[in-house]
């Protein structure tokens, strides 16, 4: 039996708690600690009168914990694009280029994907698919693009197809920075 189906969730740590626990982040995001716990701290969203939700870093259903410095605090539409399946260090790095998409609100993006890959990896996703192409040939790009697609949204914590994009972007800015750059 899988031993995550017996731990019991906790009650999840209070916005201040979260923020109090992540101080070292907000510094490098740039958000002072009495913003923090009415902004999101990927596109600096600043909320009024409720808060931004609480999302995990390493998933509980993957053994993540409820300790308050397991988690970011995120608009919903963030926390539906999150990569959640990424490791701590890439989803801050995403995090942290989060900034950008609040200018981009107001614009109608057509490839979301291609967008997040730009801003994560810093080339297109053009320029990366004729990197694969030198190396692997036409069917073996598709192929890798293919299997990675696939992976991405198998592997999500969460259940929506934001999840699945991001970590599809996730594992593809990987392959990229292990092997090409």
């Amino acid at each position: 039996m899988n031993p995550n189906k017996l731990r019991k969730r906790r009650k999840p740590p209070s916005h201040a708690m979260i923020s109090t626990a992540n101080l070292r982040l907000l510094q490098e995001l740039d958000i002072p600690i009495q913003f923090a716990e009415y902004t999101c701290w990927a596109c600096r969203l600043e909320f009024k009168s409720s808060r931004p939700e609480k999302a995990h870093i390493e998933p509980f259903s993957r053994g993540g914990s409820d300790n308050p410095s397991n988690f970011f605090l995120l608009c919903h539409e963030c926390h539906k694009s999150q990569p959640d399946a990424a490791d701590k260090d890439y989803q801050i790095r995403w995090i942290k280029s989060r900034t950008h998409f609040r200018l981009l609100e107001n614009k109608f993006d057509t490839n979301p994907f291609a967008t997040e890959f730009k801003i994560m990896s810093g080339i297109s996703i053009d320029e990366f698919c004729n990197i694969l192409i030198d190396k692997h040939g036409t069917k073996g790009m598709l192929s890798r693009f293919k299997n990675e697609l696939k992976m991405g949204s198998l592997d999500k914590a969460g259940h929506t197809s934001g999840n699945a994009m991001a970590n599809a972007v996730a594992r593809l800015v990987l392959i990229y920075e292990s092997e090409f750059k």
